[in-house]
């Protein structure tokens, strides 16, 4: 935190984490001399995985009792995807803290990514393609627009939406069609 002069009010939301999503901007200067922008945000993010438990599980869970909540997950009973297993919608977040000095043109991206780590492949699949594309421009000064690793989170976060609610929707199909 001190290191990176992380500011002390994204540190207090992301220790709750359970409120709602909270964000900040600050724009100031060091005694260095340098003019920093930071800007931090939560995405709320729900991802389509493989159901792991029974049905007769999902019946006597807590999370099963709270499917509206967001921090439980959501059974799909009649849905089932093309190799025929059931679906869950799990939810979590992904806090994203930003700053960008404007005089030296640098950046810092913190991602703390709050996602169930039995999915590695979607939780670390955004920092594999902000390294490709850090990797694929290593010879150019500057990357423009310092805000691209953003970009790459939201069209992740977005894939991930789209497919729980394209799931959702098939689920609601199954059930009206009984």
């Amino acid at each position: 935190m001190t290191h990176f002069r992380i500011s002390p009010a994204f540190i207090f939301t992301l220790s709750r984490y359970f409120l709602p999503t909270g964000k900040g901007y600050k724009k100031w200067c060091s005694a260095e001399g340098d003019h920093l922008q930071e800007f931090w945000c939560f995405l709320p993010v729900r991802m389509q995985v493989k159901c792991t438990d029974p049905n007769k599980n999902h019946v006597a869970s807590a999370g099963g009792n709270n499917q509206m909540d967001p921090f439980h997950y959501l059974h799909l009973p009649d849905y089932k995807d093309e190799k025929g297993h059931k679906a869950d919608i799990r939810g979590s977040q992904i806090a994203l803290y930003f700053q960008h000095n404007l005089r030296t043109k640098s950046s810092v991206l913190i991602a703390i990514n709050l996602m169930d780590g039995r999915w590695p492949g979607a939780v670390e699949e955004p920092q594999l393609r902000i390294k490709d594309v850090l990797q694929s421009n290593s010879h150019l000064n500057s990357m423009g627009n310092p805000f691209f690793t953003h970009l790459i989170y939201f069209t992740s976060a977005l894939r991930w939406w789209t497919n729980a609610l394209s799931s959702i929707n098939l689920q609601l199909i199954a059930y009206a069609s009984f």
